[in-house]
């Protein structure tokens, strides 16, 4: 594995969901416009945030190869500064302002992350402490993109999504052992009508959450995605327990 992916994990929650500039950027924007308006601009941040990793990880692995010395010394530097921005984040008071005029944009959320000295120095930290030695510049950053990325919508997005999210995954993963475990007892177990809704749910939800962000204009098309998504939860949760009550029904008869 390019990056000790535990472990970088738990660094990047650390930081993702502590306040700093972009953190109360979001903050007040949300607070200000509600979330629907203020979309465009959160997406607008997850991606900026893309624009730092990729340059700066090519440019810290090359040097890890070239001047693994240097490379050492800003291992510590990121380090140094971590420590510096937690005793900042303990000592700071939040203050709630009035917000007027137009919410700001996709273009105004996408230039938080570069000029954020938090974002540059969690990302040198990411590369200088969790790549695994003989990673190449190309996996070490795919890997330290995806999941800074996946961790940042969530943090963005909110817990409303992650819950539902869990529990369709968790579904997943279970129901395909059970269908695995019970296709090996010569037992069948079809598609409910049921669990065909969840899927088209499930389906609906992701487009219209995916597509939010890149049509302002289109109302409440955030808000029906969120609701589709924990109804395909619900749906999951209701042909889960189906599909597991039947395997149970079937053990207990081989007894």
């Amino acid at each position: 594995m390019p990056v000790e992916l535990i472990a970088l994990t738990l660094f990047a929650l650390s930081q993702i969901g502590t306040p700093g500039p972009a953190n109360m950027a979001l903050l007040a924007t949300g607070a200000g416009y509600g979330l629907r308006r203020a979309l465009p601009f959160v997406a607008g941040v997850v991606v900026g945030k893309q624009l730092i990793i990729w340059p700066l990880g090519f440019g810290l692995m090359q040097l890890a190869q070239s001047a693994p010395g240097v490379f050492l010394a800003m291992k510590y530097l990121s380090a140094a500064y971590i420590v510096y921005l937690a005793w900042r984040v303990a000592n700071m008071r939040l203050k709630a302002d009035q917000t007027d005029g137009p919410p700001p944009g996709f273009l105004a959320g996408l230039i938080v992350h570069p000029l954020n000295p938090k974002a540059w120095g969690m990302i040198t930290a990411a590369f200088t402490s969790f790549v695994t030695p003989g990673a190449t510049a190309l996996t070490a950053t795919v890997s330290i993109a995806a999941v800074l990325l996946a961790l940042a919508s969530v943090q963005t997005s909110g817990w409303l999504f992650l819950v539902p999210a869990l529990i369709i995954l968790i579904r997943e993963f279970m129901i395909s052992g059970l269908r695995e475990y019970l296709a090996k007892q010569n037992v069948s177990a079809p598609v409910t009508k049921l669990a065909k809704w969840k899927t088209t749910a499930q389906i609906l939800a992701l487009g219209f959450l995916m597509g939010a962000p890149g049509f302002p204009g289109f109302p409440f098309a955030h808000e029906i995605g969120l609701i589709l998504l924990w109804i395909a939860a619900i749906l999951t949760v209701q042909t889960g327990s189906g599909y597991v009550r039947g395997a149970l029904g079937h053990v207990n008869s081989l007894r």
